[in-house]
């Protein structure tokens, strides 16, 4: 076994290492992102909940407002 072929095998395996590293990096960011996401909707959900607002409500809401009908607003 040459010094040649332990040079070539060592840079081999640093390769192989990086891209190995490289690619469970980009797995545990694309999974993080999803997470992320998830953790906005179930927040969203959550905030609607206590709340009890929901979008058709803010809709109904913002029409009231754009139309000027402020003395019904809170009526209904």
């Amino acid at each position: 076994y040459s010094t040649e072929n332990k040079e070539e095998s060592s840079q081999g395996i640093g390769q192989k290492a990086r891209s190995t590293a490289e690619e469970f990096s980009r797995q545990a960011n694309e999974k993080t992102e999803k997470i992320s996401e998830t953790a906005k909707e179930v927040w969203e959900d959550a905030k609607e909940a206590v709340v009890g607002e929901t979008q058709q409500e803010k809709e109904k809401f913002k029409e009231k407002v754009e139309k000027g009908n402020y003395d019904k607003i809170g009526h209904e």
